[in-house]
């Protein structure tokens, strides 16, 4: 989660040169004497941001925790196919076929599979068959408009 987190809301440079710089208007506000009720709001909107991007970390770690509590135990089968990936657990199966998925986020020890821009299945690789990696590597590689993104 704070890989998606990092790239989706924290690696936007001009989003956040531009809250760099209403922070400094409002602390330059506040230093000047002002407390106004227009202040205060502009207080408000320029801590949103920051807010936000709590909110949807918190929301992600809870949801994925929750999902993660409701399985009799913390294991998943992961199967690949021409048709998509296949997972199963205690709590039932799917298929996510390939023609869903819109990125996959290579990192050292898991994968991001996304299915859309905020939703995604971690596949952890440790223990995925080295066959599964290649064709999981082989669909980012022949996609181009579905890139694996840098690994970290």
């Amino acid at each position: 989660m704070r890989a998606f987190i990092v790239r989706r809301a924290l690696l936007r440079p001009i989003l956040w040169a531009g809250e760099g710089l209403a922070l400094a208007a409002l602390a330059w506000d506040l230093w000047s004497g002002d407390r106004s009720w227009v202040l205060g709001l502009y207080a408000s909107v320029t801590l949103l941001l920051p807010a936000l991007v709590l909110l949807a970390w918190h929301g992600q770690r809870r949801g994925a925790l929750d999902r993660l509590r409701r399985l009799d135990g913390p294991v998943a089968h992961v199967g690949v196919s021409a048709d998509g990936l296949s997972i199963r657990t205690s709590l039932g199966s799917g298929v996510l076929p390939w023609s869903s998925l819109t990125e996959i986020w290579e990192m050292k020890d898991y994968w991001l599979v996304f299915v859309a821009p905020n939703q995604f299945n971690v596949l952890p690789v440790r223990d995925l068959p080295e066959e599964a990696r290649a064709q999981l590597a082989k669909f980012t590689a022949a996609t181009p408009r579905r890139p694996a993104a840098p690994k970290s």
